[in-house]
């Protein structure tokens, strides 16, 4: 556990342990508010610039915007499909007190492989290299799954 100092209900400074799998949530977290971040830079250059008018931002589609701040928000928007999975894996584990070594370690790979998917994603976007950060994160979640299902069943 991780013991954090905070000013407690009797105005004195407490310790509060927290789950160490907080960390791995927490970072996931901030990933999907820089992707955020970088997406409202992106469009906020893009209708200052004129490349694209304001109003194309009032529909889903992303004809006749610029293709960095269409990256931006696809990448936000990817960031609540596959990572809700791991935000519940790591509630469930939470729950269930499969906070071992092993899944520690998945979660922040997990994290650094969302991470590089970002990085690339928002970057130069080489599909190639995306794609085996998706799939590599992918693959990662399901072990953390596994993980959880091999707690539940053998203890």
């Amino acid at each position: 556990m991780l013991a954090f100092p905070l000013l407690g209900h009797t105005g004195r400074v407490e310790t509060v342990n927290a789950n160490p799998l907080i960390g791995p949530m927490l970072a996931m977290v901030l990933i999907t508010h820089v992707v955020w971040a970088t997406m409202g830079i992106r469009r906020t250059r893009a209708v200052a610039s004129g490349e694209t008018h304001l109003s194309r931002f009032a529909v889903r589609g992303m004809d006749g915007i610029e293709p960095s701040a269409v990256r931006a928000s696809d990448h936000y928007s990817n960031l609540f499909e596959m990572p809700v999975l791991f935000y519940v894996a790591l509630l469930t584990a939470m729950q269930l007190g499969v906070q071992t070594v092993p899944m520690l370690a998945l979660a922040w790979v997990y994290v650094v492989l969302r991470a590089a998917h970002a990085w690339v994603h928002l970057g130069r976007n080489v599909v190639r290299y995306r794609f085996y950060a998706f799939v590599s994160s992918t693959v990662t979640l399901i072990l953390m799954w596994l993980v959880i299902a091999g707690s539940v069943l053998f203890g």
